[in-house]
């Protein structure tokens, strides 16, 4: 077979949920249904898709319903923002049944969002490594702390640091 013949398939035939980090307040989610699964879904009522909190606010061991989106028909990802940092989360891909009830067929691995921006002092256990960073200006050299360098970044994964 030639290189030039090798085709990526773009479905794969497989019931698949996942999730990733996007950045620290939001996650995405992409799914795919087999054949079968579609088959077994035609007379529902649509497919809905729920993001979990692992660790709500309550207590680390609860789990809470943060959000529950009907999802468009062909519908094959979404986006979850305006989510807490360093917060364990999890999707389910699902139907309601006529008394609506959520029946789950697919359910992602958990994802945990980043802090917003990076903590100095856990990075060495308490104590940083490098105390300051000298930089070359203009105008000479400046000795600057670590902790000032770093929340002057404009990016950070991304995001911009105010």
């Amino acid at each position: 077979m030639l290189l030039n013949e090798l085709r990526v398939p773009q479905y794969y035939n497989e019931n698949v949920l996942i999730m990733l980090v996007q950045k620290p307040d939001a996650v995405f989610a992409y799914w795919e249904l087999s054949g079968h699964q579609w088959n077994a879904l035609r007379n529902k009522d649509g497919l809905y898709l729920r993001l979990y909190s692992c660790q709500a606010e309550n207590g680390p061991d609860l789990v809470e319903v943060l959000e529950e989106v009907k999802l468009p028909v062909n519908c094959k990802n979404w986006y979850f923002n305006g989510l807490a940092p360093v917060l364990e989360y999890y999707t389910e891909l699902g139907w309601k049944t006529t008394d609506n009830l959520f029946m789950p067929i697919l359910r992602s691995d958990p994802v945990v969002t980043p802090p917003n921006r990076p903590d100095v002092k856990s990075l060495q256990g308490g104590k940083p490594a490098i105390k300051t960073i000298v930089l070359s200006e203009p105008g000479g050299r400046v000795t600057l702390p670590v902790a000032t360098v770093l929340e002057s970044m404009v990016c950070y994964m991304g995001i911009k640091v105010v």
